[in-house]
């Protein structure tokens, strides 16, 4: 058995690791660290091994777990900190001696990431003194996560103190986890002053001369105490500058911590609707999913979902608006009104941009009474409405607001709803095509009437019982139908005129086969597997399988002599071709066959051999069964059935009885015409 563990592809250092690990146990104890580890298929023994790799999905599962746990989305930032301590670097840590300078600290990462890790690369660019530019890009996006994300973010703020030099400040404009195609970090530090030093040394230094000169008696005296004073004048002075430039820098980097946390809560809360999204295809359970997740993650009080409808937007589900659920069920929105009516939300999908309303009155005043009092009924403040749409396809609208006294709806929760709604744009589009697929699925003729109605309805529960191999067990009536004398008439004929000759005659079969319920198994070369099936209701006399086999058997051998001279228009050598009817009824397993990579629903069992043997036997032009299909008919069996003759069948051990329907002609078969 595989153990994903040990047995996955080795693309991420277990050093890597060893924060969260970290973290996690000073939180909550090595039991509980332990437990968890176990939980997830491993023991904390391989998972703490510092020469261990692990595939990049075990590593997002642990991430995954222990964030859920402590409920802190901020742990991998914290780990990413603590990822330059001496116990994670290891025999690293020797590597990095000759490292002076944030600038050295920076231009080392792409060296020291290729020692932990086998999915990435990282590329670092000066910008000028104390900035620079780094990127980070991931061989296959889809093994990163966004806690990585986060954990390279305390990664890059902490790298230079692994040498003791100071922290960095850190800016994520791009990242692959919001459409971008790699994350890109712009880092930004102070290097430690050193003039201001070397000046209270010259002050110090200076002073001392000069309090000893004047002391002695010594003439440079004088010039060395203000020399002295002069330095320390200007240290003093250098020194305040950089204090004031540290205190803005650490001003800088408050800020820049608080709108990181927010950036965080923001992709952290991105990634949950994504998961919401891949882990649904009903359309209307998946819309409902991210409603809650935008309410729960991204606090914002209410959402609204309008779904396109005909010609018009309609609310369709919503969260927070339990004491409003009737304005909520009452809001439509035509798509193609007059005049400025497509200024309330329908022009959002129109213009395919999302729109960020912060004054709600001065919007409305734009607005026709109607459309104004709409508005009114939702009770907004402001909102935003986003377009759910996909390659062109227009599904809806997303509305969200924030009623509460906290803070405003800005520019940030713009793009955060774009975002989710573009993601749910696409999770519709494949939920609806998946939807599309089934229905197709379910139409096709053979899948459907093979299937007793219970199963169909299963299958609607859980399409993917449609696509198991296997069969079940049923009653049919079996009908084998093919051309007398095939080979030698082909023989005298071209491919061209054959093809014609056959496609002219299925022509004929095919409507008179489907007008009687019956289903077309599989062609084989000239010869038709034909399948009738018990309906779900109560039979009525006529309409038993049997019954409905010979009914089409003879109304194709009645087709075959009024229309037979169109067949030989095409194919000269086709133009007085008879055929022949096997009919036999019994037990049959339909159901899918063959293999995972290509399946075929078909019928196998004793009773499709039978009814090819009997076919093989029944002469030109005429139509027989046996004696199991004509016990099957009971008291509705005509009495013009005649027995033919009692034979033990190619193949089979017991003798089978056979009885003649119909003979269209008294003509002798020719040797010719015996052949299959």
């Amino acid at each position: 058995m595989t153990d994903p563990w040990r047995d996955g592809p080795e693309e991420l250092s277990s050093r890597l690791m060893r924060p969260m690990l970290t973290l996690y146990e000073q939180r909550f104890g090595r039991d509980e660290l332990k437990r968890l580890i176990e939980e997830l298929g491993a023991t904390l023994m391989l998972v703490e091994e510092p020469d261990r790799w692990f595939s990049a999905e075990r590593f997002i599962a642990v991430n995954q777990a222990m964030v859920e746990r402590a409920g802190d989305p901020e742990m991998p930032y914290r780990a990413g900190r603590d990822i330059v301590a001496p116990a994670t670097l290891g025999p690293m840590r020797l590597g990095l001696f000759d490292i002076v300078s944030t600038k050295q600290a920076l231009e080392a990462l792409p060296r020291v990431s290729e020692k932990v890790s086998r999915i990435s690369t990282w590329e670092v660019e000066t910008l000028g003194r104390g900035q620079a530019r780094v990127t980070f890009r991931a061989t296959d996006p889809a093994r990163d996560h966004i806690t990585f994300c986060r954990n390279r973010h305390g990664s890059l703020e902490s790298l230079p103190r692994v040498v003791g030099l100071p922290g960095t400040q850190v800016e994520h404009p791009t990242c692959l986890h919001r459409g971008g195609v790699a994350c890109v970090y712009d880092v930004r530090w102070s290097d430690p002053p050193q003039w201001g030093r070397i000046l209270w040394a010259v002050t110090v230094v200076a002073g001392v001369g000069g309090i000893v000169g004047i002391v002695a008696g010594s003439a440079l005296g004088p010039p060395a105490l203000g020399l002295s004073l002069g330095a320390g004048f200007v240290a003093l002075n250098r020194t305040t500058r950089d204090n004031r430039q540290r205190q803005q820098h650490a001003w800088d980097a408050q800020k820049l911590v608080e709108t990181n946390e927010r950036r965080v809560r923001e992709l952290s809360a991105t990634q949950q609707v994504s998961d919401a999204i891949r882990g649904s295809l009903d359309p209307q359970a998946l819309v409902q999913r991210v409603l809650d997740k935008l309410r729960a993650s991204l606090g914002y009080d209410r959402a609204l979902y309008l779904a396109v409808q005909d010609d018009s937007l309609v609310a369709t589900s919503g969260v927070g608006f339990s004491e409003e659920g009737a304005r909520q069920a009452d809001i439509r929105i035509s798509l193609t009104p007059s005049g400025t009516d497509r200024r309330l939300f329908a022009n959002v999908l129109h213009d395919g941009e999302p729109l960020l309303i912060t004054n709600i009155d001065e919007y409305a005043e734009q607005l026709l009474p109607a459309n104004a009092a709409r508005l009114a009924a939702i009770g907004t403040t402001g909102f935003i409405a986003a377009p759910v749409s996909w390659r062109g396809t227009s599904h809806g609208l997303l509305l969200v607001d924030r009623r509460g006294a906290g803070r405003k709806l800005d520019g940030r929760d713009l793009d955060v709803v774009a975002s989710v709604a573009g993601s749910l744009g696409a999770g519709l589009s494949s939920a609806l095509l998946y939807e599309q697929a089934r229905e197709a699925l379910l139409i096709n003729q053979k899948f459907r009437q093979y299937l007793p109605r219970s199963v169909v309805d299963d299958v609607v529960a859980d399409p993917e019982a449609a696509l198991q191999l296997g069969g079940e067990t049923i009653q049919a009536a079996i009908v084998f139908c093919d051309i007398a004398g095939f080979t030698s008439m082909s023989q005298r004929s071209t491919p061209e005129q054959v093809i014609g000759a056959l496609n002219a005659w299925f022509g004929m079969t095919d409507p008179t086969i489907a007008e009687h319920r019956g289903i077309i198994d599989k062609r084989i070369g000239d010869a038709i597997l034909i399948v009738f099936l018990h309906d779900a209701e109560p039979e009525v006399a006529g309409d038993h399988p049997v019954a409905r086999a010979v009914a089409a058997a003879e109304a194709m051998q009645a087709l075959l002599a009024e229309r037979g001279p169109e067949i030989g228009e095409t194919a000269a050598a086709f133009g007085g071709m008879q055929v022949r009817h096997a009919i036999h009824y019994g037990e049959v397993i339909a159901g899918n066959l063959g293999s995972v990579d290509r399946m075929e629903y078909t019928i196998l069992g004793d009773a499709v051999n039978v009814c090819s043997r009997l076919e093989g036997i029944t002469p030109p032009g005429e139509i027989w069964m046996t004696g199991e299909a004509l016990a099957a008919l009971g008291e509705d069996a005509p009495e013009r059935y005649g027995e033919r003759e009692t034979i033990t069948l190619r193949g089979r051990e017991t003798a089978t009885s056979t009885y003649a329907v119909q003979t269209v002609d008294d003509r002798i078969a020719g040797p010719d015409d015996l052949e299959d």
